[in-house]
C-alpha cells in the first residue's frame, strides 16, 4: 500500500513540473516573441513609393556594379566580340545605318576603327555603345556604354530620382554641377566611372553614362579626339 501511494506521488509531481515548464515557455514566447521572425529583414520604401529590400546605408562600389545585364548577355569592356556578332547580331568591322565610325587610328602597323553603334537601331534606341575595334587582328572591346532604356545592375533607369540613387548606391553620393541645367552623381572604380546626369529642376536622371577608361583607349590606338556625336 505505501509502495503504490509512493508512485502515485511521484506521478504527480512528473506531472506538475510539465505543466509549469509549459507555462514557462509560453510565458518567455509572450514577452520576447519568436526569435526567427525579429531577426527577418524589413521592406524599406524610398521616397518615390517603390518597395525594395535594402539598407540604404552607403555601399561599396565595384567594377561588377558597372556591368551591364541585356538579353541576358553581360556587357563591359571584357565582352568578346563573338557575343556582339553572334547573339546581339552587331556586325562589328562594318558600317551601316546603326554602325559608324567616329574616328580612325593605327599603331605599329596595327589599324583601329572607333565605332558608335545604336542598339537595337537608331529609331528605337536601347542603348549606344562606343567599340575600339583592332581591325588587323579583329579583335577590340567595348570603351563607353550610353544606357537609354537599360537600368543599371542595381536598378536605376533614366527617368528615376536622385532618392532612388541614394538608395541603390548609398545616402552620401554627391552631385557636382556641371552647367546652369545638369549636375552629375559620379562613382569611380579603378580608371572607370559609372555617371548619373541629373536635371536640376526635376531631380531626375537624364543620363546614364559608363566609361571604361576611354583616354587609355584612345593612347592605344593613336586617336587624338573623337567626332562628337549626337545621333
Amino acid at each position: 500500500m505505501i509502495r503504490k501511494s509512493c508512485v502515485l506521488l511521484i506521478c504527480i509531481v512528473l506531472m506538475l513540473s510539465v505543466i509549469l515548464i509549459g507555462c514557462k515557455r509560453a510565458e518567455s514566447n509572450a514577452i520576447g516573441g519568436t526569435p526567427s521572425l525579429q531577426n527577418k529583414s524589413i521592406n524599406q520604401t524610398p521616397s518615390d513609393g517603390s518597395t525594395e529590400i535594402a539598407n540604404p546605408s552607403p555601399k561599396v562600389i565595384s567594377s561588377a556594379d558597372l556591368d551591364v545585364i541585356y538579353n541576358g548577355l553581360t556587357l563591359n569592356n571584357k565582352t568578346p566580340l563573338e557575343d556582339l556578332t553572334s547573339k546581339l547580331h552587331i556586325p562589328i568591322g562594318e558600317t551601316n545605318e546603326n554602325i559608324r565610325i567616329r574616328a580612325a587610328g593605327e599603331v605599329n602597323g596595327m589599324s583601329f576603327d572607333w565605332y558608335q553603334v545604336s542598339y537595337p537601331d537608331k529609331e528605337n534606341e536601347e542603348l549606344r555603345f562606343d567599340y575600339l575595334y583592332n581591325a588587323t587582328l579583329k579583335s577590340g572591346r567595348i570603351v563607353s556604354i550610353n544606357l537609354i532604356n537599360v537600368p543599371t545592375k542595381r536598378g536605376i533607369s533614366v527617368g528615376d530620382t536622385i532618392e532612388k540613387i541614394k538608395f541603390a548606391y548609398g545616402k552620401d553620393v554627391a552631385e557636382e554641377p556641371q552647367t546652369q541645367t545638369i549636375s552629375d552623381i559620379s562613382f569611380m572604380v579603378d580608371n572607370y566611372e559609372l555617371t548619373f546626369t541629373i536635371l536640376k529642376n526635376t531631380g531626375k536622371i537624364s543620363g546614364i553614362y559608363i566609361d571604361f577608361d576611354t583616354n587609355k583607349a584612345m593612347e592605344e590606338s593613336d586617336i587624338p579626339n573623337l567626332e562628337d556625336c549626337a545621333c
